[in-house]
């Protein structure tokens, strides 16, 4: 019988999965987020220093304004119709918690806690963005 498997082999697989998990590492390593960064369907900007604890309510001019928490910031905007969503950005992490667009796949997105991380919610218009220095797009020589 012959033998498929040779020591070689073993070492080779070995090498190049050592290689892999030390490209990971050093891909998210140096990520530190700062900031997120939300966009309001008009376009505007507003960034909010990743240590606070904010609730922020981005919802349409006739939006019926009942159903924002007590608490929220409000950013009222005028490109959308009957259009609300709260991202709240707590512990270091930034996540859109309730939004009325229909697929909800925004909301799916989770905790965004990295560089680079984003969530969007397309019907209604809103990104969320973790902001930050030090990550990598490639490792190139």
């Amino acid at each position: 019988m012959k033998k498929y498997i040779k020591p070689a082999d073993i070492i080779l697989t070995a090498v190049f999965l050592a290689a892999a998990i030390a490209v990971y590492f050093l891909m998210y390593k140096n990520t530190a987020p700062d900031s997120i960064r939300i966009t309001t369907p008009d376009g505007t900007t507003v960034v909010y220093p990743l240590g606070t604890d904010v609730t922020v309510a981005i919802v349409s001019s006739d939006y019926d304004l009942s159903n924002i928490p007590a608490d929220a910031q409000i950013i009222t905007t005028t490109a959308t119709s009957g259009c609300c969503n709260i991202i709240t950005i707590k512990d270091g992490a930034a996540r859109m918690e309730y939004s009325t667009c229909a697929n909800q796949v925004c909301i799916e997105s989770g905790d965004l806690t990295r560089a680079g991380q984003t969530s969007i919610c397309l019907p209604n218009r809103v990104s969320v963005e973790v902001a930050g220095e030090g990550g990598y797009d490639a490792i190139t020589r």
